[in-house]
């Protein structure tokens, strides 16, 4: 996008390469899911399943393909998409239940 922030087309080719790139992150986690002998044995095993909740998973491609559709129609709104996209990931959630170190 940077020199063309009103080019529908840049915004939108954005859109489309982050969303390949979320559907990569739900590739990668799902083999992970089920290959589970490539997590490391220090990681909690439950917290990570606990992860690999659909709507999770599907936040990003989701809302990156739908940005990239708003694109054509506003390049503004499909800005904030992608902002409110980033902060929707950087956010604090409520840790689960933590299981004692050795148990």
């Amino acid at each position: 996008m940077g020199d063309y922030p009103g080019n529908r087309l840049a915004v939108s080719f954005y859109g489309l390469v982050m969303c390949l790139m979320a559907l990569g992150f739900v590739a990668l986690r799902w083999h992970m899911h089920r290959h589970p002998d490539l997590i490391q044995q220090d990681v909690d095993r439950g917290a990570f399943r606990s992860g690999y909740a659909l709507l999770d998973l599907l936040l990003g491609p989701v809302a990156y393909a739908s940005a990239a559709i708003l694109a054509w129609l506003s390049t503004p709104a499909a800005f904030i998409c992608f902002a409110a996209i980033a902060a929707s990931f950087v956010r604090p959630r409520e840790p689960g239940p933590r299981r004692a170190a050795g148990a």
